[in-house]
């Protein structure tokens, strides 16, 4: 289901009986009904009366506050599911050092082989020895994970995939906006503005489903926890990040939707999307979000009729049934799986 940007400074979201109505200086923007919505995310200066709350609490429906700049403000969400034993699964994960390992494994393996398909995609038509170079440098990680000792390993093998994707990545932007690397906290430039908007889209979708599936979203496997960090989220959208929001990101530049007035900028914080630029940002991550699924993760390949958002959901569903019988395992009630990590399904 279709997630709900409200973006319009100074507009509020009231409830009507089943169904959100926008509001800005007595006037309707729009009326959205709960029973079709996933998520409702409120970008900047929008306001969410307790009615409404009330309502989208009691649908179990999430809503995500995001700065205009990008930022997770906060999320307010349902209280949380009562799989306990798919959140004891992940916690013996976290403190098994070998189970977290194989699975970090596959995480790390699904990121490379995401961002040398990325590559691939968008190199079309461009011979470049030094995209040649890149893909084989990533190429090269997939090839040694399986041989990393321990996640410190994994860590250098990630570094310097990403380091060979970040360097080949801006050749293809061949748009008007700057673009010279990746850099945040903050962008220095309009594609890292729009790549970190999107990157705060998809972690806080994955939040909201690994928690509505039981799972604790800030204990990771591959990701180290932090304060206000969603580490699971981010082991969660390793393989998609690059297979959605770089594609759409590259692809909607290069096609002039997005241009160099579209940002305003101050010192210190980086650029920003402009009111206009900002709704059609949402309007392009959610199109591709929705659309039936290109440049997927290799494992996801068997169904590419569903769209990304199903196939990350899917993913997280997957996961809470690994969880699951990692508790079993570990609790001695089933023994059938003499290693239950290997059940995670993050990579081919």
């Amino acid at each position: 289901m279709p997630t709900a940007y409200i973006c319009e400074p100074g507009a509020a979201v009231k409830r009507l009986g089943r169904t959100l109505v926008v509001t800005k200086d007595n006037q309707t923007l729009a009326d959205i009904e709960q029973v079709h919505l996933s998520q409702l995310v409120l970008v900047g200066r929008v306001a969410l009366t307790t009615p409404a709350a009330t309502s989208l609490l009691a649908a179990g429906i999430p809503t995500a506050f995001v700065s205009s700049r990008g930022r997770l403000v906060g999320r307010l969400v349902p209280p949380m599911s009562g799989a306990i034993e798919v959140r004891l699964g992940q916690f013996h994960v976290y403190t098994d050092p070998a189970q977290r390992l194989a699975w970090a494994k596959k995480i790390v393996t699904a990121k490379a082989r995401s961002m040398l398909d990325v590559l691939v995609a968008l190199r079309t038509g461009r011979g470049d020895a030094r995209d040649a170079e890149a893909e084989r440098a990533i190429a090269d990680t997939v090839q040694h994970v399986i041989q990393a000792e321990s996640l410190r390993a994994l860590l250098g093998l990630e570094g310097a995939a990403a380091a060979a994707y970040w360097k080949a990545l801006p050749r293809s932007n061949s748009s008007a906006l700057t673009f010279a690397g990746r850099s945040r906290r903050p962008p220095r430039d309009e594609i890292n503005a729009m790549l970190s908007f999107g990157y705060t889209l998809l972690a806080k979708e994955a939040s909201a489903t690994l928690e509505a599936l039981g799972m604790d979203p800030y204990l990771g496997v591959y990701h180290e926890p932090r304060v206000n960090r969603p580490a699971l989220a981010l082991d969660v959208i390793e393989p998609y990040r690059h297979a959605l929001v770089d594609r759409l990101v590259i692809r909607a530049a290069n096609r002039g939707r997005f241009k160099p007035d579209d940002f305003t900028a101050s010192e210190g914080r980086g650029p920003r999307f402009t009111p206009a630029a900002l709704r059609r940002f949402l309007q392009t991550y959610e199109r591709a979000a929705l659309a039936p699924a290109c440049g997927l993760p290799r494992h996801d390949r068997d169904d590419q009729s569903l769209s990304m958002r199903d196939h990350l959901r899917r993913r997280c569903e997957r996961l809470a049934t690994a969880f699951r019988k990692v508790n079993r395992s570990a609790s001695g009630a089933s023994r059938t799986d003499t290693n239950p990590g290997e059940q995670l399904d993050m990579a081919a």
